[in-house]
């Protein structure tokens, strides 16, 4: 059976997909996203680079981030 066959079989039997997002990356890859977005690479590039979606890097951002939120650092100010 090939991976492919595993998925299918398991999609039809409702079934989570086999391959979510946090297993795909190591702790390593979420502890790069989270660092180099902090440095400034933008969410776009981190995606391209770990081959997952936009929302994925705003997914990992947000549950395994600084919990900054609304724009990179330093660029947010406050109104008054």
């Amino acid at each position: 059976m090939t991976r492919l066959d595993d998925s299918s079989t398991a999609i039809a039997a409702g079934r989570a997909r086999p391959w979510r997002l946090f297993d795909r990356l190591t702790s390593e890859d979420i502890d790069t996203i989270v660092r180099t977005h902090a440095a400034g690479t933008i969410q776009k590039d981190l995606a391209a680079g770990f081959d997952i979606s936009v929302s994925s890097v705003q997914r990992v951002l947000r549950e395994r981030g600084d919990g900054h939120r609304g724009g990179r650092p330093g660029l947010d100010t406050e109104r008054g």
